[in-house]
């Protein structure tokens, strides 16, 4: 990927925190349900969701502990999602 690519796709990464509702929340809580980072699939990022991501920024070196899913958080899920898939 280029790094202007990568900028603009950085940048036009909403965010994910407690409160956010959707579909992008959705499908994150199915992908911390897949790397065992258990949480309800609702849609709704509830406390639970953020002391889970919390959980996951924490075993990852690049990340902050904050429980906000941002495109750093996004980038590292993908690629432990993609390893994980991969030994299945």
């Amino acid at each position: 990927m280029s790094k202007l690519n990568e900028t603009i796709e950085h940048e036009s990464f909403q965010a994910l925190s407690l409160g956010s509702e959707g579909s992008m929340v959705f499908f994150v809580q199915k992908m911390l349900n897949f790397i065992e980072f258990h949480v309800a699939e609702d849609g709704k990022f509830s406390q639970l969701m953020e002391a889970q991501v919390k959980a996951f920024q924490a075993t990852r070196k690049k990340l902050v502990s904050n429980g906000i899913v941002d495109h750093k958080t996004m980038e590292e899920m993908d690629l432990v999602y993609a390893k994980k898939k991969r030994e299945k």
